[in-house]
C-alpha cells in the first residue's frame, strides 16, 4: 500500500496548495488595500514554499518516491490556520456574493478533479518499460508483438535486437512514461534453436499487477519503498512464454506473474520478413546461412552439440518449495546487512538486514546465484555464489523428499577466520534433521572498498550511537 500512500500524499499536497495560494493572494491583497501590515503573510508563504521546495529535495536527495509525510502535514495545518487568522485579523474582502460563491464554486470543481485524476492514477496507471528476453544459448527474432493496454491501444515489444542474454534477463527497454497496466500479451516470434516459428495471444493477471505495483518494494540497500518500472517478457524453446514484473534490477526484485505456452506457427516464413528495415542486409543471403551465423556468433552452437534443447527444463524452474537462506558464524561479531538471491525461474529478491531479522519460510523457486554482504569488526566483505544446477536440483528433491511444503534452511556456513564457507540444504526439526552438502557451488570472496561503509545498515546505526 506504499505506492497508494504516495498518492494519497500527492494529491492533498495539490489541494492544500491551491487552497492555501488562494489564502495568500485573498489576504495580502485586502492587506494592501486597506494599508494594513501584510508581512505576517509574507512569513507563512516564504514557510510554505520552503517546505515543498525542502520535501521535495529531501525526495529526489535520498531516492525514495512520496515527498515526506512531514511536508504534507505541515501543509494541512497551515491549510486550516492560514483562514482561522484571516478571520481573526478582518483580512478577508468585501466582494459581491456572488463573486464569492462563484469563486468558491471554481475552488471546489479544481478540487474534485484533482481528487478524480489521482484517485484513477491510483488505480490503474504506473510507469514502466516494456521488455523481452530469451534464455542463453537458445535465442529467438521476435517478429511481432505488444502489450494490449486497458482502453488505450498498445505498447510494442518490437526491437532490432536478437535475444538471448539469459532467462529472466532485463533487457530492449522502452520508454518509462505512466500508463495503464496491460490486459494482455501477443506476440510471435523465431526460435533459431528450432527453426521453428510460435506465435500466440495470452491474458494477463492484471489484479494482481495493480496489487503488486501499489505494494511495492524495499529499495536496494535502503529502506525507502519504490515499485516496479518494466513489464519483461521471456521466449524459450517449445513456445514457452513467461511474464516477470521487474524492479530496478540492481534493487533486487522480480517477480513472475504469467506463464504460457505458444502454439507452432506454420504460416509463418521468413520471406515475407526480409523487406522489413533490419533484416534488409540479409535479403540476398540463404536464410540457413544467417541462422548459421547468428547461432554461432552467440555461442550456441556448441552448446546445441553437447547439450540439445532441454524441452520441459523451464516448467522445472518453476518448481517451488518451502525454505529460507541462513547465514550461520562462527565469529559472533558477524553481521548479515544483505542477502540478493536469482532463482531459476527468473525472479530475484533482496533479504535486507531488516528483513532478516524474521526471515520467515516462503515458497521459493530454487536458487540460481547468491550475493551476500556482511561484515565484522570494521571489515566488509562480499561473497558471490553460483550454484551448479545439476547437483543443487538434486539436493532440493532430496532434502524435500517428495514434500515441497517442508521447512529448509539453504545454510551458508563460514568458520571463525571468515576465511571458509560450507553450503548446506536442512532440514533442522530435532526430530527431522537431515542436511545435503553442497560441494560443487562457484565460490568468490571480494573485500568491499571502505569508501562504500554508508551503504551498510550496520554502519549507519554504529555512526548513530558515536
Amino acid at each position: 500500500m506504499h505506492v497508494v500512500t504516495f498518492c494519497a500524499l500527492k494529491n492533498i499536497l495539490q489541494i492544500t496548495t491551491i487552497v492555501s495560494l488562494s489564502c495568500y493572494i485573498v489576504a495580502i491583497a485586502t492587506c494592501v488595500k486597506k494599508k494594513k501590515s501584510y508581512k505576517p503573510y509574507v512569513s507563512f508563504l516564504g514557510m510554505h514554499v520552503f517546505s515543498i521546495v525542502s520535501g521535495f529535495a529531501i525526495s529526489i536527495a535520498t531516492n525514495s518516491i512520496p515527498v515526506p509525510v512531514a511536508c504534507c502535514f505541515f501543509q494541512s495545518v497551515m491549510t486550516v490556520f492560514l483562514p482561522v487568522i484571516i478571520a481573526m485579523r478582518g483580512d478577508y474582502p468585501t466582494i459581491n456574493p456572488k463573486i464569492k460563491r462563484r469563486a468558491g464554486l471554481c475552488v471546489l470543481v479544481a478540487i474534485c478533479v484533482l481528487l478524480i485524476k489521482g484517485i484513477k492514477e491510483m488505480d490503474t496507471e504506473f510507469k514502466w518499460n516494456s521488455a523481452w528476453e530469451a534464455p542463453k544459448y537458445y535465442p529467438v527474432e521476435l517478429l511481432n508483438g505488444a502489450f494490449m493496454l486497458e482502453g488505450k491501444g498498445e505498447r510494442s515489444l518490437l526491437s532490432c535486437c536478437t535475444g538471448g542474454r539469459g532467462w529472466g534477463a532485463s533487457a530492449h527497454e522502452y520508454g518509462g512514461k505512466k500508463r495503464p497496466l496491460p490486459e494482455g500479451l501477443y506476440a510471435y516470434w523465431y526460435s533459431f534453436a528450432e527453426d521453428k516459428f510460435y506465435e500466440g495471444s495470452f491474458k494477463l493477471p492484471r489484479d494482481k499487477m495493480l496489487a503488486l505495483f501499489r505494494e511495492g518494494f524495499n529499495q536496494h540497500r535502503a529502506k525507502n519503498r519504490m515499485t516496479y518500472n518494466a513489464i519483461t517478457v521471456g521466449f524459450a524453446p517449445g513456445g514457452t512464454v513467461a511474464v516477470w514484473l521487474q524492479g530496478y534490477r540492481r534493487s533486487g526484485k522480480s517477480v513472475e506473474i504469467g506463464y504460457f505456452k505458444a502454439k507452432e506457427a506454420k504460416r509463418l516464413s521468413w520471406e515475407k520478413f526480409f523487406d522489413t528495415f533490419y533484416y534488409r542486409d540479409f535479403k540476398e543471403r540463404a536464410w540457413t546461412v544467417y541462422r548459421q551465423e547468428m547461432l554461432k556468433g552467440l555461442g550456441a552452437i556448441d552448446n546445441l552439440e553437447r547439450n540439445g534443447i532441454p524441452f520441459g527444463v523451464w516448467d522445472t524452474y518453476r518448481e517451488r518449495f518451502n525454505f529460507r537462506p541462513v547465514m550461520v558464524y562462527e565469529d559472533t561479531t558477524c553481521v548479515t546487512d544483505e542477502i540478493y538471491l536469482e532463482y531459476y525461474n527468473g525472479e530475484i529478491e533482496t533479504i535486507s538486514l531488516e528483513g532478516l531479522k524474521e526471515n520467515p519460510y516462503e515458497k521459493r523457486a530454487m536458487v540460481k546465484y547468491i550475493e551476500v554482504y556482511w561484515s565484522f569488526g570494521q571489515t566488509i566483505r562480499e561473497l558471490i555464489l553460483e550454484f551448479d544446477e545439476q547437483e543443487i536440483f538434486e539436493a532440493y528433491r532430496k532434502i524435500h523428499d517428495g514434500n515441497p511444503d517442508c521447512p529448509v534452511e539453504l545454510q551458508i556456513c563460514f568458520d571463525e577466520e571468515n576465511h571458509y564457507v560450507h553450503l548446506f540444504l536442512a532440514r533442522t526439526k530435532k526430530d527431522d534433521f537431515d542436511r545435503v552438502q553442497l560441494r560443487h557451488a562457484k565460490i568468490k570472496w571480494f573485500p568491499e572498498d571502505e569508501t562504500f561503509r554508508h551503504y551498510y545498515e550496520v554502519f549507519k546505526k554504529n555512526k548513530k550511537n558515536e
